[in-house]
């Protein structure tokens, strides 16, 4: 997230992982080799054709949608 407080800085040290919430507990996925720059606000999980992909919506830019490849227990 950019937009803190000049003291804080940017929260940019990381390409992130993916952080579900399942059975009353987090769930944190790494993203492997994928990497998403930018400011993500919202990921979506969709399925097309019965395989899991995912949304993804950043500030002041397109859409992006990935699949995900040899990612298990989303």
């Amino acid at each position: 997230f950019y937009d803190c407080n000049i003291e804080m800085g940017r929260y940019d040290a990381n390409f992130g992982n993916l952080i579900s919430f399942k059975d009353g507990n987090f769930e944190v996925h790494p993203l492997g080799n994928l990497i998403i720059k930018g400011q993500v606000r919202r990921i979506k999980a969709i399925d097309i054709a019965g395989t899991t992909h995912f949304i993804i919506a950043k500030n002041n830019e397109s859409l992006q949608v990935i699949q995900p490849v040899g990612v298990q227990g989303l």
